[in-house]
């Protein structure tokens, strides 16, 4: 599957009553009890970029200036792609069909040790990835 482009949410998983489960977009921003941190990740837009990192595109902070982004910019503080501010960047790879993301997670679990590329799953037309919480993301 060729992952490169721009992709959204499809759902986002979340606590519920039942433990863990999917939730849509719109079930997410209808939700009072979710946080506006998990809702800002509705709002963003997620690349996969031909130079093997993955990105996450969020709105500028209200009130920066032009000439504040630029500043920060220049002293490489932040990244700016498509005029939105990068909040997030990890490697992505090809391995022999299947995607992987780099977690930059390093150690043991029960004595084994964890590798730090995770699987990218396949569901359909979506993909699925591990941000904090698992997203299921649609091309856009």
């Amino acid at each position: 599957m060729d992952i490169k482009g721009f992709w959204k949410v499809k759902e986002i998983q979340t606590f519920g009553d039942d433990g863990l489960c999917w939730k849509t977009s719109q079930q997410i921003i209808d939700d009072p009890e979710i946080d506006d941190d998990a809702k800002s990740l509705i709002t963003s837009r997620y690349v996969f970029d031909d130079d093997g990192f993955f990105r996450i595109l969020s709105k500028m902070p209200e009130g920066a200036t032009q000439e504040q982004i630029d500043s920060a910019v220049a002293a490489g503080k932040i990244e700016v792609k498509d005029g939105m501010l990068v909040t997030a960047k990890k490697q992505w790879k090809e391995e022999n069909g299947q995607l992987y993301m780099n977690s930059w997670i390093k150690g043991e679990l029960m004595g084994q040790e964890m590798p730090p590329w995770e699987p990218i799953a396949v569901d359909g037309d979506a993909i699925i990835i591990s941000v904090i919480v698992g997203i299921k993301l649609v091309r856009e």
